[in-house]
């Protein structure tokens, strides 16, 4: 009896304790602690690299860095995780502008009625209000793979184009640019351009129908990293040959290294530095809010490569990174 009524006891003690933290719970940690200030990436899929130059620049500075992906482009909730992040009131924002959206630039005026700073990498929108843009001259990649392209093939080629969206500004004046460069060579002529949206699928529907209907193509202009990537695989289940169509690319992912080895289609990449960009977007949001002057476009490198030194570009690598899923 006596055991039973310390056992009796002690549960009504337990559940006395666990009702009591129900009512008073312990006060929360605080994950920013020890933090100067508080950034978030609001990033438009999954970009590793740049987001591992950004944690570099964050332990440098003392930031807190929380970084937001997506599983695909999609402007709408870009700008509903930067309005997050606003009514968070974080001290910075850095976020790429992947589509000329009237909401994803209306977040960003936001941003900025309330003080708060936000940089765009990778993809500009220059009337967006945005404090500075961070990345690569999208027009100038443009223009090398134009010449590029019309060296290897002797100035004669029927070339189709695949882009991620031509709403996006940096798809658009890779296009411009490759085009431009283009006006010098008679020979090389645009048959088609499409959009695959950074999609998979999409990319495995829309080039063989683009193949289909303009059998005379023998050269592709990859502008961004999925068609860069896969490219190669839907040439391979359609049975095209290396010598049949050759490929110039920007931000290859995936076995792109394997193919640029092996000469199979693919004759040039070239490649951002993302690391850059985003070590770069993280110390320009900490200088301007210790009240330096930063520039409106800070230009960082980009780099051609083919086989002869694809092991070289290609041998940057990324930390861990914690992704929030949105």
């Amino acid at each position: 009896m006596r055991l039973a009524k310390y056992c009796v006891i002690g549960i009504t003690g337990v559940l006395f304790v666990f009702f009591l933290s129900v009512l008073h719970p312990s006060p929360a940690v605080d994950e920013y602690a020890g933090y100067e200030r508080r950034f978030t990436f609001v990033c438009p899929l999954k970009w590793d690299y740049s987001a591992y130059g950004m944690e570099e620049a964050a332990k440098k500075y003392g930031v807190s860095m929380k970084y937001i992906r997506f599983e695909r482009l999609n402007a709408e909730e870009q700008a509903e995780a930067i309005q997050e992040a606003i009514f968070e009131n974080v001290d910075g924002i850095i976020t790429a502008g992947m589509e000329d959206s009237d909401g994803l630039k209306e977040v960003i005026r936001e941003a900025r009625r309330k003080g708060i700073p936000l940089v765009l990498i990778d993809n500009d929108l220059e009337d967006s209000e945005r404090t500075c843009y961070v990345g690569c001259d999208n027009y100038q990649v443009g223009e090398q793979a134009g010449s590029e392209l019309a060296k290897e093939m002797e100035a004669q080629a029927k070339i189709g184009i695949v882009v991620s969206t031509l709403e996006a500004p940096n798809q658009a004046e890779r296009v411009e640019g490759f085009q431009s460069a283009l006006r010098s060579y008679p020979g090389m002529e645009v048959v088609d351009i499409q959009e695959c949206y950074s999609n998979r699928m999409l990319l495995y529907e829309k080039v063989p129908k683009m193949l289909k209907e303009h059998p005379e193509i023998n050269a592709l202009y990859l502008t961004e990293g999925v068609s860069s990537a896969y490219t190669g695989e839907v040439l391979e289940s359609l049975d095209v040959g290396k010598e049949e169509i050759k490929i110039v690319f920007v931000d290859g992912m995936g076995d792109v290294d394997n193919a640029i080895r092996r000469e199979q289609w693919y004759l040039a990449g070239f490649q951002q530095n993302h690391y850059a960009q985003g070590y770069e977007a993280v110390e320009t949001l900490y200088r301007y809010l210790e009240g330096e002057t930063v520039d409106d476009c800070i230009y960082t490198d980009f780099t051609m490569y083919t086989k002869d030194n694809v092991n070289e570009v290609r041998a940057e690598e990324a930390g861990e990174i914690v992704w929030h899923q949105y």
